[in-house]
């Protein structure tokens, strides 16, 4: 399986301009990143669930399923990308079932998200969750590999995504460990962005970005979720706005220093 197929560079042609047209990608730096980014190198399988709800792996290294796990991959979906096993409850048979555990989000969400960044050339970005890779590779393309930094939990997908990235000419640095406490070591940094979902904003992202820098995650709290954009201030806080349900609903919101965590407070709702 090569790096870049005939049809997958097609299929990422037209997912491209179908973003595009979506102004899920509003620029042309980040259209060029994209369209040069091989979502097939990261992905190289995934899983789905059958009518029943049992999983099932496809793998595009199996000449039967290359051709849906090709067309998969440059649909704007989301793909499953690891499963872990939990207990069932016991009201339901008890046992233990597989669930997802991470995910390659759709391609559309990763556009929107990075233009919502708002990077500059030299800036230097900590992403929080590294999944297949994906998101760091196109955040690679956009500024180069020294400027990038990413964690994940998993020391599985940190050594799958490893040499994905090294075989596209990207070697940023790799960190497994708990996303919440960030990475101090290359800190700081001017732009965070969390690629999975926080009840709370950690005291360490708000430390380890610069004053004036923004953080950007999906917050989940008591009364739902929202994609939120923060920016950091001298003071401590970081402050900025919610879209609950797209560009027309939002709410601003400010974090503030706590011994323990520091939780968005919605203040105002705004159109």
């Amino acid at each position: 399986m090569t790096n870049s197929s005939a049809l997958g560079r097609e299929l990422r042609a037209a997912l491209t301009e179908q973003l595009v047209a979506e102004r899920r990608i509003g620029s042309e730096v980040w259209r060029a990143a994209f369209a040069r980014t091989p979502r097939e190198v990261l992905v190289p399988r995934f899983y789905e669930q059958d009518p029943t709800g049992r999983w099932r792996l496809v793998d595009g290294a199996d000449p039967a399923q290359r051709q849906d796990w090709i067309t998969s991959v440059y649909a704007d979906k989301t793909l499953i990308i690891q499963l872990g096993e939990v207990p069932r409850p016991e009201e339901l048979g008890g046992g233990i079932e597989q669930v997802w555990m991470s995910s390659s989000t759709a391609p559309g969400l990763v556009m929107r998200m990075l233009e919502d960044l708002e990077v500059d050339d030299d800036h230097r970005v900590l992403e929080i969750g590294t999944g297949s890779g994906y998101n760091a590779a196109l955040l690679c393309m956009r500024l180069g590999a020294g400027c990038v930094t990413s964690v994940d939990i998993s020391a599985d997908l940190i050594e799958a995504a490893r040499p994905r990235l090294a075989s596209l000419g990207h070697r940023p640095t790799l960190v497994t460990g708990d996303g919440v406490a960030g990475h101090a070591e290359n800190s700081p940094y001017d732009r965070l962005i969390a690629t999975c979902a926080v009840p709370s904003i950690p005291a360490a992202w708000r430390e380890q970005v610069r004053p004036g820098g923004v953080i950007l995650t999906d917050w989940r709290g008591s009364l739902g979720g929202a994609l939120v954009r923060l920016r950091t201030q001298p003071d401590g806080t970081a402050e900025g706005r919610s879209c609950r349900s797209g560009p027309a609903s939002c709410t601003s919101a400010t974090t503030r220093s706590h011994p323990h965590r520091s939780r968005l407070r919605p203040t105002s709702r705004v159109s």
